[in-house]
């Protein structure tokens, strides 16, 4: 027996049991069709059978529909949709290979990007486009000067960066005419007759929404809970009329010491001092700007933002700091939305600010800790190994396995070439490779002497709305400055 509106994985696959008869959207029992072909592929793959896990959205937080967001169906972002978008996270971990997963003993954590739309009758389908796991990251010594070392190990990161890959991937795709009607880009014919370069006429389809399904609170601002007695933390309030302001990082491993809330803060690493910023920092920033970064955007006509965040309740912090509190609605409001309220004002065209909807749901902690995804008595150790998985299939038709990263020093696990690391396939150095092909194919002249830092300047609209969005005061306005020639590196390095 299940409690009406719960979500029930069971052997990889997904149902949602629905709240009453008298919801159209949920009137009906809905099987993931993802999920069972990612079940078929688990057994063929003889790997071991996930445990039944139940998610049930316990809170939500309705944020203002802005922008491109009131363009979407309501349901495709509510408790449902967030329900269908964390069910087909959790399979997609689970039909992977075991490679890079967390062995015996030890645990990570999951993000997730997935899409939510309605199929031809009508029904919500949820399809996972990347995934991520890890909550380990470099010192700022590690990093490397070619691009090949992945800096940011944490879920939120590696996921991001392998949605990136996927939708460089799509633009691609749709340049060469392998697009299937466009599901997810199309060209905007609006601009067709217009001055805008062809490289940068893609638009993101208004048919779905993009879910992030994270099975711990966001490391940094949104793991801080105000006045809990695990934290202490004290709240400090920005404006944009220069009455208060601060230009302070705070290391993560403070957010369990009472510091101050609405701070950005610095991801701590083994050794010296990382450079990344935390996931919460992150978060906002896409809020704001788009997860496509700046090299991706030059390929479209407007960001890709996020409609909706769902924290799983799994007892722990993205960092890996165990006994964390819950995941708490009030603390994601105000670190991934209410802080850069204020700064919405400095964004241009086509930047503007795109408030997700925020989702709090309970998958169970046995169960989750099953699944490797949240410490136990049996797994007490984060895991040093982090995954990234694109929904990408190779050259001979087959989905591509995940990319292996050692969290503690940014390489790809278990490969090399000459006795030389490979790069990892969300590495800067491949990343930008990728954004060159794309570019080169949609029509753009590249220099061959463009670097992947001069790339990114070139990105003029996404430059300027981000030093608008650090300009003091702001919450983001101590984020963390990388070495300057740290991005010098070219397209030909890895030809």
């Amino acid at each position: 027996r299940h409690r009406a509106g719960e979500r029930v994985i069971a052997g990889g696959e997904a149902t949602l049991y629905p709240r009453s008869s008298s919801s159209p959207d949920l009137a009906r029992c809905v099987r993931n069709r993802h999920a069972a072909a990612n079940h078929r592929a688990l057994r063929a793959g003889g790997g071991a059978m996930p445990a039944k896990v139940l998610v049930r959205v316990a809170a939500v937080a309705s944020s203002p529909r802005l922008g491109a967001g009131a363009l979407l169906e309501p349901s495709l972002t509510d408790a449902g949709a967030a329900e269908e978008a964390a069910a087909a996270a959790l399979s997609s971990f689970a039909a992977l290979p075991a490679t890079g997963k967390p062995p015996a003993g030890q645990w990570t954590v999951l993000a997730a990007f997935v899409a939510v739309e309605r199929d031809g009758e009508g029904v919500l389908t949820a399809t996972t486009l990347s995934l991520g796991t890890g909550s380990k990251c470099v010192g700022a010594a590690r990093r490397s000067p070619r691009g090949d070392v992945v800096n940011d190990a944490h879920a939120e990161a590696l996921a991001r960066r392998a949605l990136v890959r996927w939708l460089v991937e799509e633009v691609v795709a749709g340049v060469g005419g392998r697009r299937s009607g466009g599901r997810w880009f199309a060209v905007d014919e609006a601009d067709a007759d217009t001055t805008t370069p062809p490289h940068s006429r893609f638009r993101r389809s208004p048919t779905w929404a993009l879910h992030l399904v994270v099975t711990a609170p966001p490391c940094g601002d949104a793991a801080l809970v105000v006045g809990g007695a695990a934290t202490g933390a004290r709240r400090v309030d920005f404006s944009v009329d220069g009455r208060r302001s601060t230009t302070t990082t705070i290391d993560v491993a403070d957010q369990a010491t009472g510091a101050a809330t609405g701070l950005a803060r610095r991801k701590p690493g083994k050794g010296p001092a990382t450079l990344s910023m935390s996931c919460s920092d992150k978060v906002a920033r896409w809020t704001m700007l788009g997860v496509q970064g700046s090299l991706a955007s030059r390929l479209l006509v407007a960001p890709v933002y996020i409609d909706a965040v769902t924290v799983l309740d799994g007892g722990v912090a993205c960092g890996g700091g165990q006994g964390a509190a819950a995941p708490s609605l009030p603390a994601l409001q105000r670190a991934l939305v209410d802080r850069l309220a204020l700064m919405s004002a400095r964004l241009l065209p086509p930047f503007q600010w795109h408030p997700p909807r925020l989702h709090v749901a309970s998958a169970g902690g046995p169960a989750l800790a099953a699944l490797h995804l949240a410490p136990s008595p049996a797994s007490p150790t984060p895991a040093s190994t982090a995954i990234a998985w694109s929904r990408l299939r190779d050259a001979g038709g087959n989905w591509c396995t995940p990319d292996v990263v050692h969290g503690s020093t940014g390489r790809k696990g278990g490969a090399t070439k000459k006795g030389a690391p490979v790069a990892a396939a969300v590495s800067k150095v491949e990343c930008f490779r990728r954004w060159g092909r794309a570019m080169t194919m949609a029509g753009a002249s590249l220099d061959p002497g463009l670097t992947y830092g001069a790339a990114k300047r070139e990105a003029v609209g996404y430059a300027a709305a981000w030093a608008a969005l650090r300009a003091p005061p702001s919450p983001l306005a101590a984020w963390l400055a990388k070495p300057e020639d740290g991005d010098e590196f070219g397209l030909e390095m890895y030809d």
